[in-house]
Order: structure tokens, then sequence, then C-alpha cells
């Protein structure tokens, strides 16, 4: 019987709800703990192949960047390539002896491979030409594409616009008995609302952030009394490097002046480590640094400026205040407070630039242009270029005069709308994520879980046979 595997989905009573059949089995499987190491006598028992992981480790730069995410009460910290090396050995040997047991037919992830142990299985199904498939939840409707998986060229490439559609015979006969479910248009509308009255990317008070577990969950955790002063003492270190670097960024970001007579590109960094930059954004441009130094070019070339504004909820580990010093030490560059409005930033800009943030799509909503580095669902939509090119081709034939203020710029709302309804209707009915449908959607679970499994149970069953 064919096996499938379904890794990191939001609602595990969703595969209770898939129908049973005789032509496969479902297993659910969870992350693998990095910090318990297996022994490494485990290799031969597992069947592992060594060929197989040193092509593994080609890819050493995207899982070692999503491993420096994983940690439970200890704060992230930078560990040697060697620490690394054997992380990735041991959740390779933890996969090999899953594989021993039940060989997968076919993988499911929850979300884009982000994580050591994700990435790691992603590779796999690669190179023993395993068909793995990705869901990715539309936010702004019910509905989830299936994305196809890389290959052996490159098991993290993935295309949001070469998306598994489903068919149209599935779509009309799924919804005599559920009217209610592809009410995409009210869900979209509201989405649009949100935007319009700058609903969207709030400032964060410093307060409100944490990035380190709180000392009430550090006390009453299972750990021993040794690894709970060890983990407050370390707590209270990670609290004093944030705020200096919080203090820095303040610095940094009282320097803001823009000149209104000035257009600018506006950049809205993203966090990181995390999937929209540490998987979306590729080898290249994962490097936020790497695409503003590209970005500030073009703006020096186009007598432009750059405005970049920082993520509310970045910390210290994983930004250099040495790099964002020096990017904001540049005759062109800017940084905004964080507590300036998004939404304004982007109404006076000349276009937008994003790795794969929602930035892009406001970027949209308000008629700018919009570049996207990374991977991200609105790319098909017209007005987002994808490569440095055609940005570049606008910005020698763009208008540089002064941008008529923010309350004189009408959105485009008509063509976003309908252009968010296409993309929703070609993709797969339900929310697998409990965050959208309790919120957004407003959908009933029970209901909202059986719209989910009737949409898999479908592609499943196609995907079996060939039929992609």
């Amino acid at each position: 019987m064919k096996s499938i595997w379904i890794h990191e989905i939001d609602e595990p009573s969703i595969v209770d709800y898939l129908p049973h059949t005789n032509n496969y089995k479902t297993y659910l499987f969870k992350d693998y703990d990095c910090s318990h190491a297996l022994e490494s006598s485990g290799w031969d028992s597992a069947n592992c192949n060594i060929d197989e992981f040193y092509w593994i480790l080609s890819y050493a730069e995207e899982i070692y960047e999503v491993l420096s995410r994983q940690y439970s009460l200890e704060p992230r910290k930078s560990l040697s390539i060697q620490d690394y090396h054997l992380k990735t050995k041991h959740i390779y040997i933890h996969i090999m002896s899953l594989f021993s047991l039940e060989p997968p037919t076919l993988v499911l992830f929850g979300n884009y491979p982000h994580d050591g142990y994700s990435c790691i299985l992603a590779a796999i199904c690669c190179y023993r030409e395993i068909p793995y498939y990705i869901i990715h939840q539309i936010s702004c409707a019910p509905a989830f594409a299936l994305i196809k998986g890389g290959s052996r060229a490159n098991p993290y490439d993935y295309s949001f616009a070469e998306r598994i559609r489903p068919p149209r015979e599935f779509l009309e006969k799924s919804f005599d008995s559920m009217p209610d479910t592809r009410d995409y248009l009210r869900t979209i509308n509201a989405y649009l609302d949100n935007l319009e009255a700058d609903g969207s990317y709030g400032y964060l008070p410093p307060a409100r952030i944490r990035h380190f577990p709180s000392f009430r969950k550090i006390i009453t955790s299972r750990s021993s009394l040794t690894q709970k002063l060890k983990h407050s003492v370390w707590g209270a270190w990670i609290k004093i490097k944030q705020n200096a670097f919080e203090k820095s960024l303040i610095k940094i970001e009282n320097k803001y002046c823009i000149d209104d007579r000035l257009p600018y590109i506006f950049f809205a960094f993203q966090l990181q480590p995390e999937m929209t930059t540490s998987a979306l954004g590729g080898r290249i441009y994962n490097d936020q640094f790497l695409v503003a130094a590209i970005l500030a070019d073009l703006a020096s070339k186009y007598h432009l400026r750059l405005v970049i504004k920082e993520h509310p909820l970045q910390s210290h580990s994983h930004r250099n205040i040495s790099a964002l010093e020096h990017l904001a030490s540049l005759a062109n560059v800017s940084f905004s407070p964080r507590n300036l409005s998004t939404q304004q930033l982007i109404k006076g800009s000349l276009c937008v630039a994003t790795i794969s943030g929602t930035t892009g799509l406001e970027g949209l909503f308000f008629g700018k242009k919009v570049i996207c580095f990374g991977n991200t669902w609105y790319k098909e939509m017209t007005g987002v270029f994808e490569n440095i090119v055609d940005l570049e081709e606008y910005l020698k034939s763009a208008d540089k005069s002064p941008l008529p203020g923010s309350s004189a710029i009408l959105s485009n709302r008509h063509s976003i709308s309908q252009s968010l309804l296409d993309i929703a209707n070609t993709c797969w009915p339900g929310s697998p994520w409990s965050m959208f449908t309790d919120g957004e959607f407003k959908l009933d679970k029970a209901v909202n879980l059986q719209i989910v499994a009737h949409s898999l149970s479908r592609f499943f069953a196609d995907a079996l046979t060939d039929s992609f």
C-alpha cells in the first residue's frame, strides 16, 4: 500500500477527516528535537547513504541558516560549522530510520520547508525522486495552494505560478452542499478594508517583544534547578544584548529626515531567520543586506533615496548592528522610525521592494510598482517585477517629479480585488491553518476540516495516479 507522509500541518485532526481508502495510508510526522543527538552508531542500522548525505551537505547554506532557529529555552546562538554538521547528520539518521520502517510514496508539507528537519526531508525526497508538495495558505481567502517541490537540480526551488490547480469539475461538485465555503469575495474585501484603514503591520511596542522565554516559563519548566538558573542567567544576558541593539537602532532611526522633493524606493526589512526570508528568499536574496546594497546602488544611479524600515520584532541575534550603521551612513539611505506607518511610507514612495512580504501586496493596492526578490503568492499579479532588469527599466522611465500627497493617491481596489479572486479560484478550498479559520475567515472549524480533507483526498488520489 502507498504511504503519504504529512509534516507540520496545523490541524492534525484534518487527517481524521480524510476518507478511508485502500489505496494509501497517511502518517503524521513531527519535528525531530535536535538537542537530543542520536548516537553515531545509528548510521548503519538506518541504512544511511554516504553519497546522499554529502549531496545534502551541498545545500548546507540553506540548512544551517534555518537550523540556527531551533532552540527551546536556550537563546539563539552561533554554533561552529562542525556543530551544524553534526545536527544535520543526526536529523538525517533519524529520518533514514523512519524510511527503513515505512518509506513514503509522497510527502506533504504543511508549509514551505524552513527548519532543519523539513529542509533535510525535502532534500532526501529530491535525491530519491519522491514527489513532495507544499501547502501555501492564501492570506486573503479560505483557500490554499499546493506547490510542487524541488528536484535534484535545486530541492528548494518553488514556483507559486506553477501550483497544482484543482479540476474544474471538482470545484463545481464540491460546493453543491457547502455554498458558504467559497465566499471568497467577502473575505477579500475585508482584507482590503484592513489595508485601506492602515490596519496591517501596526507598530508593536518594545515592551511586547519577547526574544527569549519569560522567566515564568523557565521557572515552571521541567528542567532541573541548575538548568533553570542557567536559563535565567542567559535570559538576563539576552535582554541586555537586545536592549543595546534597540538603543543603537533608535540612534540610526533618529537621523531619519526625508526630502519630500526626492522620490524614494521603500524597502521593509523582514524578520530573520524566518520562512519568508530564509526559505522564500532563496540562497542569494535571503541576505537582506545584499538586497539593500543593490537597491541603494540603483537609487543612487537614478537620483533617488532608499528608505528602509526595520521589522519591529527583529532580534539582535540575526541582525548585525554594524551592517545597519554602514547602510545608514550611505548618502542616499535612511532608516525610518518603526513607529511610522508602513502604509504612509508606501503611499509616498516611487516603488516598493520586498523579499516576499505583504508590503508588496500593499504597494500594489496603493498603485505602486513592486519588486519581489523572493517567492510569494501575489508575484504573478500585474505591477510586480521579478528581476532587477525590469525594475531598472521602470526607474529609467518613471516620472520622478514630486509625488502628490498620500491623500491624492487613489488605490486601484477593483483590479486588485479581481486579481485576488482569480488567484483564490485557482486554489483548493479550505483553510489548513486555524489562525485564519476562526479569525479572518470566520469558518466553522468542523466544516472547514471537512473541506480541507475533501480537497486533500482528491489531490492525493490524482497525485498517486500521476495525474499531474
